[in-house]
């Protein structure tokens, strides 16, 4: 299954992905533990967690190897109020969920 995540501040420089509010509610729980395959030689095992608040519940996924790849691939450089969005697979493998990198949605 195909999922959107998008780029969102965490400030001071620091970024990352950010679950939809459906996909949120839909796919995940607070605190879950998510793989996320950035690139082949990069693996991360991740955690969800509550963007702002959790009245609102969506959730991100970070931590400073998610934020260093997105520096790295200039994700976070994009137009006011217009963050780079990029598609994910999703699967559920032992158990456990995957979201795997696809590419960058372009508008």
């Amino acid at each position: 299954m195909l999922i959107t995540l998008t780029i969102r501040s965490k400030g001071s420089g620091k970024w990352c992905l950010g679950l939809s509010k459906k996909d949120s509610i839909e796919h995940f729980t607070h605190s879950e533990p998510v793989q996320l395959i950035l690139q082949s030689s990069l693996k991360i095992l991740a955690k969800t967690a509550h963007s702002t608040s959790k009245s609102n519940r969506k959730f991100n996924l970070s931590g400073e190897k998610i934020s260093g790849w997105i520096t790295n691939k200039e994700l976070h450089k994009y137009p006011p109020r217009e963050p780079t969005q990029l598609l994910f697979d999703l699967e559920i493998i032992n158990n456990q969920k995957q979201l795997s990198f696809k590419n960058i949605i372009e508008d």
